[in-house]
């Protein structure tokens, strides 16, 4: 989806792992490609392929709720730990977090301006980066090296994760109402060469404030291509996986555009609704879903990026996550999930929450789902629909909280047991 940052919250309990494999035949016979050289060894889908041959998939978890200042740290034998450093409150505790691509490292956030990398082995904070405004928007390189982070003014900033340098500072150059309703949005592209910026209001009825989708060569420091020279309101917007195109869509718009990168120029117009809230890559690059929400159906429909034609509309969905290394996408709606299957547009798995699926994530084998809700969080096994984990509110004694988060890292070597075990 496109890179709109939001903070969620969480506060999650281990209640039980299953010990078996998560990973199944099906995606372990995909994996045939030569082995990577170091030169190459950018976070893409053939470098999780790589450790995917290495050794078991297995994988850790972190889990946190909004104000609070603590992050849970899930190793994959069930046991955990919490991981110290923000303040509480709203505004000081734990807005957001993110593993690094090996796992090695999570990146943690709030929104008085402090980031965090921790080292996961040790438990404890290996770099501080801090920010005199709001965190907004968070995006880790594909390379682990650096992160860019983005504030609530719309500037962005890129640091060094080893040396806590500050490389680069990006802004767009124009003032915002104090009392203006934004937000702020940030995407690497797979190179690592180039960031996607936009930032906009929420809505019309003030002066609009609004930059962006830009294509910006990050060590060159200048803006390549302006996606947006009609000044639309874009909500969301997202990098295609070969990072030769763009697309882009906003609240009020009823089209969705692709953009040639490198020739900066549009390629398809897919019309969908007024409410379009997201698009989502699929394939490659081959299929994009869009995802209509509020006054609609909450339908889905599927388009083929090449010719722009519909391959086929369904509805009753709030998000559409990728299913990486197979034909095949996630559709979460209210309670449920349906895995589909993108060469029939139907859906061959249906998995039943027991609440209202606040947020959901795909590990990035692509062989566990986990979908969050207001009192636990529930871990499936993609290839069989058995439930393989669930995640249980901690009795904090705070006042309630409706929205909780978890994010999925590889664990690698870091634990000798798993729920590859």
């Amino acid at each position: 989806m496109g890179a709109a940052c939001a903070f969620a919250a969480s506060a999650l309990f281990l209640h039980a792992v299953a010990a078996e494999r998560l990973h199944d035949s099906r995606a372990v016979s995909s994996r045939k490609e030569a082995p990577l050289t170091k030169a190459s060894a950018i976070l893409s889908q053939d470098l999780v392929r790589k450790v995917l041959d290495a050794a078991p998939f297995r994988y850790q978890l972190a889990s946190w709720k909004l104000g609070d200042p603590l992050i849970t740290l899930w190793s994959p034998n069930g046991s955990r730990r919490q991981l110290h450093g923000h303040a509480a409150g709203i505004f000081g505790g734990v807005s957001g977090a993110r593993f690094f691509p090996l796992g090695d490292r999570l990146l943690t956030w709030s929104r008085n301006g402090l980031a965090l990398v921790f080292d996961v082995a040790t438990g404890k904070p290996m770099r501080e980066l801090r920010h005199e405004a709001f965190i907004e928007c968070v995006e880790i390189f594909p390379d682990g090296d650096k992160v860019v982070i983005c504030e609530a003014d719309g500037s962005c900033i890129v640091w060094s994760v080893d040396t806590g340098e500050l490389l680069s500072k990006y802004e767009h150059g124009q003032p915002m109402l104090v009392d203006q309703s934004f937000r702020v949005g940030v995407e690497v592209f797979p190179s690592g060469d180039r960031l996607l910026m936009w930032g906009s209001d929420r809505n019309d009825d003030q002066a609009p404030w609004r930059f962006g989708p830009w294509v910006v060569d990050v060590r060159a420091g200048e803006v390549t291509c302006r996606a947006n020279p009609a000044g639309d309101l874009i909500h969301f917007a997202s990098v295609f996986p070969a990072g030769d195109r763009v697309v882009i869509g906003g609240w009020g718009m009823d089209t969705v555009t692709i953009w040639d990168v490198a020739a900066c120029i549009p390629l398809r117009r897919l019309v969908h609704s007024q409410h379009t809230a997201d698009a989502v890559v699929l394939d490659g690059g081959r299929i994009l879903a869009t995802v209509a929400t509020l006054n609609d159906d909450y339908a889905v429909r599927l388009w083929n990026t090449e010719t722009g034609g519909m391959l086929c509309s369904f509805g009753d969905v709030n998000m559409v996550l990728p299913v990486p290394f197979q034909r095949e996408f996630v559709a979460v709606g209210l309670n449920t999930a349906e895995l589909w299957s993108l060469d029939t547009c139907a859906p061959r798995l249906q998995l039943l929450g027991e609440q209202i699926v606040d947020t959901a994530v795909v590990s990035m084998g692509g062989d566990l789902l986990v979908m969050a809700g207001s009192k636990d969080a529930i871990g499936w096994d993609l290839a069989t629909g058995r439930r393989l984990l669930q995640l249980k509110e901690l009795a904090t004694g705070e006042a309630e909280v409706a929205l909780y988060n978890v994010a999925i890292g590889l664990a690698g070597a870091l634990d000798p047991g798993g729920f590859g075990r």
